[in-house]
């Protein structure tokens, strides 16, 4: 495996690695011909300025997913052209692109035309663009209707060359933003576009560039957008581009099959637990039921696997540090439109990382190679120590599968935005349960802003924990085991402002809460440590939370 530092000392070749792209688009002809290989290079190179398309979860229900149309890509906000705020921004930046424009072959003159130009499309682009907005601003139409908006672009071309064209509707981000695009998007505007598309590229790889081109992009920020940072280093670039091929190297040496099998052993035996859990409820009626248990057997556990192509994919001899990226970036796509088909899952989270997460439009829990690690894993803890540990990782996330991250309870009496597996009356039951949750927290914490916020993953706590105590029987030594472990992966060391800080912004309640707050809830956890009416951990049995 080369090193990264290497082949940054390799990387002479300016914007070369870049070049086929820009040639491309300064081939076309018309504004339909470029629109085309935009969307054609935003497969190659993971990047589309004009019509940013991507699939993700529908906010109308996070178990299906939804095309969206994002903001085109306009760079930087409209607050940056406010030059009482940025008075050297104009300057700065027509210093900046002509750099990348003379570097990618172009005339000093036509250098500073399309950099004048670029910098009026940004300007339009972003004064005209949202400042800010939330999933539910985005307008869902048909695909039909938005090419039919869009007369100087077709759409359902686009669509096509991404390899999309299965998509039905879309959520635009900016209806306004669109027509006002769509206006523009006429031949006497074709270099304005083309150099906007070049310096989109461009700028976007500028990091991974030639040193000089990437300390251009560095002395730009620091100057005209007054922001000061000291770049990545090679080591963090390998973890934000490597995650993948880095984790593979790392499962491959130390995480071993059997590990992996134990592993899902748990998985399957919590799934049955809260199958059982779901049918011996009497708050909730069949079909939610019958939803629920159905959603529970098709949820899957995505963890480490060990594979034989655990390397970097690249040519040693010619490579530059932005080959090797743009390499990444379209492996990247293809990966996408796999997990499109429903031929792959994609990661939502670092695979290296110790951060564990459901997925409801994937229904799937994904579990990080740090989590198959001390405290939360060994192969030789005794299976209580395992439910404890990663057990209750996999049993938490595993709740969101029923309500994910106490979505039900957020919503309104008169809102449809309902997973189709819970019946109305149903979710107004899990409702009054749900409200003696934030209750109880509200009335540990002392404070009612730091509730209601972590209220779904409260529940997921709760949830989690009574499924690993079934899991676990009736032995107290057991038990206890399990307690302890469960206490252990919960142990953390704040500064008091830091622990304030989380307990106003986190989406969990503190660590303290995870597991005092939670515990004290069980029989069995009482009976364990012979927990009195004298003992600060006691909770009287009518005063106990009960989810499932």
């Amino acid at each position: 495996m080369n090193n990264l530092g290497d082949i940054r000392e390799r990387n002479d070749a300016g914007v070369r690695p870049l070049e086929k792209y820009y040639l491309r688009m300064d081939n076309c002809k018309n504004i339909k011909e470029l629109i085309e290989e935009n969307a054609k290079i935003s497969t190659e190179i993971g990047l589309n300025g004009i019509f940013p398309f991507f699939i993700s979860s529908d906010f109308r229900n996070e178990e299906k997913e939804l095309l969206y149309l994002d903001s085109t890509y306009f760079i930087y906000e409209k607050t940056y052209f406010n030059k009482e705020l940025f008075p050297d921004f104009e300057s700065e930046f027509m210093e900046y692109a002509q750099k990348l424009f003379t570097e990618s072959g172009e005339s000093p003159e036509r250098a500073e035309k399309d950099a004048k130009e670029t910098y009026r499309l940004l300007e339009f682009f972003s004064v005209n663009a949202k400042d800010d907005f939330s999933q539910t601003d985005f307008d869902v139409c048909t695909i039909s209707s938005l090419d039919e908006m869009m007369t100087n672009a077709d759409i359902k071309d686009v669509l096509s060359v991404l390899s999309l064209e299965d998509t039905k509707e879309a959520a635009v981000c900016d209806i306004k933003f669109e027509k006002l695009l769509n206006n523009m998007l006429k031949g006497e505007n074709l270099d304005v576009f083309k150099a906007y598309s070049k310096f989109a590229m461009l700028d976007f790889y500028a990091p991974y560039l030639s040193e000089d081109i990437a300390d251009a992009k560095k002395k730009f920020g620091e100057k005209a957008q007054k922001i000061y940072n000291d770049g990545e280093n090679e080591l963090s670039e390998a973890e934000k581009w490597l995650d993948e091929t880095l984790a593979q190297v790392y499962i491959n040496k130390y995480i071993q099959k059997e590990e992996i099998d134990d592993i899902n052993s748990i998985f399957n035996e919590l799934k049955d637990i809260y199958k059982k859990k779901i049918s011996s409820n009497s708050d909730i009626g069949e079909k939610t039921k019958e939803a629920l248990i159905k959603r529970i057997d098709g949820l899957t556990l995505v963890t480490a696997e060990q594979k034989d192509d655990a390397q970097i994919s690249y040519d040693s001899k010619n490579s530059t540090f932005a080959d090797n990226i743009i390499e990444i970036q379209s492996e990247k796509y293809k990966n996408y439109l796999r997990w499109h088909s429903g031929d792959e899952k994609i990661w939502l989270s670092p695979i290296l990382d110790i951060t564990a997460c459901y997925d409801p439009a994937q229904n799937c829990v994904f579990l990080p190679v740090g989590l198959i690690s001390e405290p939360f894993y060994s192969k030789s803890y005794t299976k209580a120590e395992k439910l404890g540990g990663i057990g209750c990782i996999i049993s938490h996330e595993t709740a969101h599968a029923i309500d994910n991250g106490g979505s039900i309870y957020e919503y309104g009496e008169n809102d449809d935005n309902i997973s189709g597996n819970w019946e109305r009356e149903d979710i107004e039951k899990f409702k009054e349960k749900a409200k003696r949750v934030e209750l109880a927290y509200r009335n540990e914490k002392g404070t009612d802003e730091t509730s209601v916020a972590t209220t779904g993953e409260d529940i997921a706590d709760i949830t989690g924990v009574s499924c690993i105590i079934d899991a676990c029987g009736n032995d107290k030594y057991k038990q206890r085991k399990m307690f302890e472990k469960y206490a252990q992966i919960w142990y953390a060391v704040y500064t008091d402002e830091y622990r304030d800080f989380m307990d106003m912004y986190g989406d969990h309640s503190g660590e303290k809460y995870r597991v005092n707050t939670v515990l004290k809830n069980f029989t069995q956890f009482r009976s364990v440590y012979n927990i009195t009416k004298n003992d600060k951990m006691y909770l009287d049995e009518k005063d106990s939370l009960k989810i499932w």
